[in-house]
């Protein structure tokens, strides 16, 4: 009878190459979940933007989308959550008699975003007609380590339609409004 089985030598060669590979693989792992988050923040949002768009056409009145507060009124960071209700008098700001339609989480620690628009900076309204109150403009996305890389922009104008920056001259950091890079 024959015992078979690897030799000291045969097994440390064994466990180099695994730590090797392993070595080589968790940087393109990161590289692939900072991208995937990235990306999943930067489609909640659209989705945010499109639900508040299509609310104003159905319910045929102004709808706002503004940082949330904490308390389901408007505040000033947007990386602490998005509340979307009907605008009764227009006004950006979420009275007591005004409809909260939707609420959207905090995003994860350390992220940012921030809206710069031409009509104002503290809200974006969509009209009955889906358009916005004068109001293109773009959300910047940046992730908790400010690598532009992942950060990614949402461009929105004034008929109200969303698109993301692209990155149109191949530096793999996507552009915002006007062809400018994106920093964080």
């Amino acid at each position: 009878m024959e015992i078979k089985g690897f030799s000291l030598l045969e097994l440390l060669l064994a466990l180099s190459l695994a730590a090797l590979i392993a070595t080589a693989a968790i940087p393109a792992w990161q590289q692939l979940l900072d991208r995937s988050r990235a990306t999943a923040e930067i489609n909640r949002l659209i989705a945010t933007i499109q639900y508040a768009r299509s609310q104003a056409v159905h319910r045929r009145q102004t709808v706002t989308l503004c940082p949330a507060d904490g308390q389901l009124g408007c505040g000033g960071d947007w990386a602490r959550g998005i509340i979307v209700f009907a605008d009764g008098n227009s006004d950006g700001r979420r009275d007591s008699n005004d409809p909260l339609l939707r609420v959207t989480p905090a995003l994860r620690s350390g992220s940012s975003l921030s809206w710069r628009s031409f009509g104002s900076g503290a809200y974006l309204r969509f009209r009955s007609s889906g358009m916005t109150l004068y109001q293109n403009g773009t959300f910047i996305y940046c992730p908790p380590d400010k690598n532009p890389h992942y950060a990614r922009a949402v461009i929105i104008n004034r008929a109200g339609r969303p698109r993301q920056g692209r990155d149109t001259n191949g530096n793999r950091i996507a552009e915002r409004s006007g062809d400018r890079d994106i920093r964080c």
